[in-house]
């Protein structure tokens, strides 16, 4: 996702999101953002042009993206996700990663979702192919 700056509050994501960071547009790109989900960084804050946002809160921003977008394609409101989590957010740390799982959780309810479940994301994707 990249913060444009030069719009200021304007959010894009995906493949817009590397057009600006290559087009030099004056921002901050976020990139694998599931990887701070089990670090103390979550708790931490960053700068986004000149304002202290806390990592959650980017996390969330994205979270809720996807919410949206899946509104939009389906045309109605989604309260129920299940989603895709790694099989180890944190190597050789069980605390930790269970703790990523659970601000996950959190952070999707503070998106709007309602109820939240966990799959491993191998076996998500081996539901394709069933």
């Amino acid at each position: 996702m990249f913060f444009d700056y030069e719009t200021r509050g304007r959010v894009l994501f995906g493949n817009e999101a590397i057009s600006a960071y290559v087009s030099q547009t004056e921002g901050r790109l976020m990139r694998a953002l599931k990887s701070i989900l089990g670090s103390p960084l979550i708790d931490e804050e960053t700068s986004l042009g000149g304002r202290k946002v806390q990592f959650r809160e980017v996390v969330e921003i994205f979270v809720r993206h996807l919410k949206h977008k899946a509104e939009a394609f389906a045309g109605q409101e989604i309260t129920s996700a299940v989603h895709g989590r790694p099989v180890r957010f944190v190597d050789d740390d069980d605390k930790a990663d269970a703790r990523a799982q659970v601000v996950l959780g959190a952070i999707a309810r503070q998106a709007g979702f309602r109820d939240v479940t966990f799959v491993y994301e191998p076996i998500a994707a081996a539901h394709q192919y069933e």
